[in-house]
């Protein structure tokens, strides 16, 4: 034990896993924080050499800064002149007895030799709350800052906050009875992990606050007038139309009055499916990021000219994304199960700590700075893949597919541009965007795509539709030059009749026939049901969509067929098997029955969802008496049935 009280390392695997909570900073003269929790204890650590060297950061016994055992501590400082330098303020859990807990915050000067100011109590928290605890800090400047976490009052459970300000290392609460604090609206038992930022680059105060609560992400500003009053905005769900079912462990960061929001998505599809899911909630758009990844956590620059948002993959593989919300950066040489992103001077100035909790003593390692990896990546052609999703979203209900991982002969195809600050509210500007650059291909190209479908939420997607009402996304290869349809490759329609719950496919696809063209690649949402769209960018280094089943397509230079047909069997008389084929201009689920003359059922040969194309399927009548039968087939509305004999 007394190993694991040394720098750096802690007994406990789950150390870093609230990203919601911040718990690596650099304060003003650069010198960097650390805090954990190991052995049930909080430690604060300090390095003034960038990282090369750490201190526990505490001059009382034991150097902890709890009193009881301790968990769940988070992080901020402000500057108080260039006389007194930083105050570094922790907030933490410390579990009294079996039955209550309290939030506690403890402050401390990067100045004096005893850096210890005060430790004093938030509030009493009690055990039997869903999720309690979990305290998130922000500092405003000026000495002012606040504290929100899970709470329970008089049976009214939610996210609480209490506000502090500091003035010649003294605290003084501006909301003095730790019994009657304010809640934030809307807030319950099922709200979790908040999370909380306010911008000192910018006039006023404004907190920035995001939570789960029961599968979502929710989001608020608390904003202070100059009385010190708090008027809290309206919260709004901002996980709505990104494509996953499930949302947790959001992060923020403050940025001018507004914010920037990353947490964990997925949906639980066999296999799961998990990204970092990024969101800027004044804007319509999404970002999601890897695969299997661990809950991420958001940084910026001092500045606020940068920004960046880090996670691990496969509890392994550590790695970033930026701003520029265009590529992902892995962490060459450290691996680890769970990553925290520090402020500074730029992506020079700003590192990860990454825990890596394989075998005891666990352990924390500094990456190089930031900037040292957009190098590598470079150096080494690391290929960046993407993907696009369009999401359609009414009563509840959301349908989605995504279109990604397109290249021609290993040769990535990008989507069209669509800068960060471009708003999707309708139809048409989702087809825009959801459209390749131009590419070439010919007779002997290899071409392959993937794509993603589904409902998010199955047991809320029947209330989408009405009668006649649909969703219908089609896979469109169009000739750049001419505008001329040369294929539809997937046409899927979403109604009352098909709620297909999830498909994914990496296609390959035959060009022969095609000639030498210059062409696009485009998904196609058409609709009747007047829905919100959104678009999801899908980014990462190995594949931004999962790959599924494979299926290989066979240009023909021909389109899908652009009506139904059921064509005659062949042969016809037989004995005793015979084909029947047709065709099928939309996706939908498709049923063929045969029927003897007195219209008995006597065979289903299919039923089942058949995309849009040509079918065809053998039928064996060695069981059946010679004699005329009818087969029928159904698809959608549309229905169509033929005669044919089995002679014997």
């Amino acid at each position: 034990q007394a190993n694991l009280k040394g720098t750096q390392l802690s007994n406990n695997p789950n150390a870093y896993s609230k990203g919601s909570q911040r718990k690596f900073i650099r304060i003003t003269n650069g010198r960097l924080f650390a805090v954990y929790e190991s052995m049930g204890n909080i430690y604060l650590e300090r390095s003034t050499d960038n990282g090369a060297s750490w201190e526990i950061f505490n001059n009382t016994v034991g150097k902890r800064l709890n009193s009881y055992p301790a968990h769940s501590p988070s992080i901020d400082f402000y500057n108080v002149n260039s006389s007194n330098g930083d105050v570094v303020l922790v907030t933490f859990v410390e579990d009294i007895d079996a039955a209550t807990s309290r939030i506690m915050v403890a402050g401390l000067s990067d100045k004096l030799a005893a850096p210890l100011l005060f430790t004093q109590e938030v509030s009493l928290v009690d055990r039997s709350v869903q999720g309690y605890g979990n305290p998130v800090i922000a500092c405003s400047g000026n000495g002012k800052f606040i504290i929100a976490f899970k709470g329970w009052d008089n049976g009214n459970y939610g996210i609480f906050y209490r506000r502090g300000i500091i003035n010649n290392w003294q605290l003084t609460w501006v909301e003095v009875d730790p019994f009657n604090l304010p809640k934030i609206s809307n807030t319950n038992n099922n709200s979790l992990l908040p999370t909380i930022a306010e911008d000192r680059n910018t006039a006023g105060i404004s907190y920035q606050l995001a939570w789960e609560q029961s599968g979502a992400i929710r989001y608020c500003k608390l904003v202070e007038d100059a009385n010190g009053n708090i008027a809290q905005t309206n919260h709004s769900v901002i996980s709505n139309g990104s494509s996953y079912i499930f949302h947790s462990s959001p992060s923020i960061i403050a940025i001018g009055t507004g914010a920037r929001v990353c947490w964990l998505g997925w949906n639980d599809t066999d296999p799961i499916v998990s990204a970092v899911v990024f969101k800027d909630p004044a804007n319509s758009r999404f970002w999601s990021f890897g695969n299997n990844v661990s809950k991420p956590n958001i940084n910026k620059s001092n500045d606020n000219t940068y920004y960046a948002f880090g996670w691990s993959q496969n509890n392994s593989t550590v790695k970033f994304a930026d701003n520029s919300l265009r590529s992902v950066y892995e962490i060459i040489g450290i691996t680890g199960k769970d990553v925290q992103i520090s402020n500074g001077n730029g992506k020079t100035n700003m590192f990860a700590n990454i825990f890596k909790a394989a075998s005891q003593p666990y352990f924390f390692t500094m990456s190089n700075n930031l900037n040292h990896y957009y190098s590598i990546q470079k150096s080494n052609g690391m290929l960046v893949s993407s993907g696009r999703t369009g999401v359609i979203r009414k009563n509840g209900g959301e349908v989605y597919f995504a279109l990604g991982d397109i290249t021609v002969n290993n040769q990535k195809v990008e989507f069209v541009e669509c800068s960060p600050e471009t708003d999707i509210s309708n139809i048409s500007q989702l087809n825009q965007y959801l459209e390749t650059e131009a590419f070439e291909v010919t007779d002997n190209s290899g071409f392959e795509y993937t794509v993603q479908y589904g409902i998010v939420d199955t047991s809320l997607a029947s209330g989408m539709f009405g009668q006649g009402e649909q969703v219908r996304f089609k896979v469109e290869l169009i000739d750049n030059n001419s505008g001329e349809l040369l294929g539809v490759f997937d046409d899927v329609v979403y109604d009352q009749n098909n709620l297909t719950d999830f498909e994914n496919i990496l296609y390959q696809v035959n060009t022969q026939g095609i000639g030498q063209r210059t062409v696009k690649l485009r998904l196609k949402v058409e609709e009747n049901i007047n829905p919100v769209v959104s678009m999801v960018d899908r980014i990462d280094n190995e594949g931004a969509l999962a790959k599924g089943k494979r299926k290989e397509l066979k240009y023909e230079g021909e389109t899908i067929p652009k009506e139904f047909a059921l064509n005659q069997n062949y042969p016809n008389p037989f004995n005793p098997t015979t084909v029947i084929s047709w065709q099928s201009p939309v996706g939908s689920h498709q049923t063929l029955k045969i029927y003897d003359v007195l219209g008995n059922e006597v065979a289903t040969l299919v039923d089942e969802y058949r995309e849009a194309g040509r079918h065809k399927v053998e039928f064996d009548a060695s069981s059946l008496a010679s004699g005329v039968y009818i087969y029928k087939l159904t698809a959608g509305s549309f229905t169509s049935s033929k005669k044919m004999m089995v002679i014997k």
